[in-house]
């Protein structure tokens, strides 16, 4: 598991880097409303900005904490952001 200065946390998995936020960015942020991921096969950049996450504190973009093709999203996340608050390490990663 790594962390990024951005408060983003990626883990290894088979081959692919799995990302989400961390639970400091998620109490910061409180009850998340909507989430905006990017779409698969997307290719990014380090630094990018390519989600969007918005909660009744605020809305904040998440750039991407290193470049590479996004090969799957968590599409749960559309319907139920709050995965994220309840297990933003787990069920609440993002791409």
């Amino acid at each position: 598991m790594r962390y990024t200065t951005e408060h983003h946390w990626l883990r290894a998995d088979a081959g692919f880097v799995i990302v989400g936020i961390t639970p400091f960015a998620v109490a910061q942020l409180g009850t998340l409303v909507l989430v905006d991921l990017p779409q698969m096969a997307d290719s990014i950049a380090k630094g990018d900005e390519i989600a969007m996450v918005e909660s009744s504190k605020a809305v904040s973009d998440i750039t991407a904490p290193i470049s590479g093709d996004i090969v799957a999203v968590n599409t749960a996340l559309a319907g139920n952001p709050t995965l994220i608050n309840g297990d933003p390490m787990g069920d609440g990663w993002m791409f």
